[in-house]
């Protein structure tokens, strides 16, 4: 019996200061004397600093990918509005969109989740293209960004 006493004497309490120092985490809420004596491991003594390349280190040429590809078709934005029952909102947004349309190029589609006041009709009024989804706001935009151009 004395042998499962002492197994669970040496057990520490969770909240004991040493337990956590010695987890390189200091000990939230609990005073320590002096700070701690334990070093935090190589990789984070170090100070963070720029990637110092030589002309050596550098790949090939030819590996290097440019950032921005050209394109065929000029760029695009595209608008995803999800509807539930916005038919009195809904024209307001349309319109300064529509306004926004002259300077920009946009793509609106507004993503329905089975409104029940005509938010369809409204979107179709405004020249937006409508499509009908799963109720849920992120199925809707999901189903919306999917159908954008």
């Amino acid at each position: 019996m004395a042998h499962l006493r002492r197994r669970h004497r040496d057990r520490r309490h969770p909240r004991d200061a040493r337990v956590h120092l010695l987890r390189g985490r200091p000990a939230v809420g609990l005073a320590r004397s002096g700070p701690s004596r334990i070093c935090p491991p190589p990789h984070r003594r170090r100070v963070a600093r720029a990637a110092q390349l030589r002309p050596d280190d550098r790949p090939e040429a030819g590996l290097y990918r440019p950032t921005v590809r050209p394109s065929d078709r000029p760029a695009v934005i595209g608008v995803v509005i999800p509807t539930l029952n916005e038919a009195s909102y809904l024209p307001g947004l349309l319109a300064d969109l529509q306004r926004l349309r002259q300077i920009v190029p946009l793509d609106v589609v507004v993503a329905d989740g089975g409104s029940r006041d005509g938010t369809l009709a409204v979107a179709e009024r405004a020249a937006a293209r409508t499509l009908v989804g799963p109720a849920g706001r992120a199925r809707q935009l999901n189903a919306g960004a999917a159908a954008a151009r």
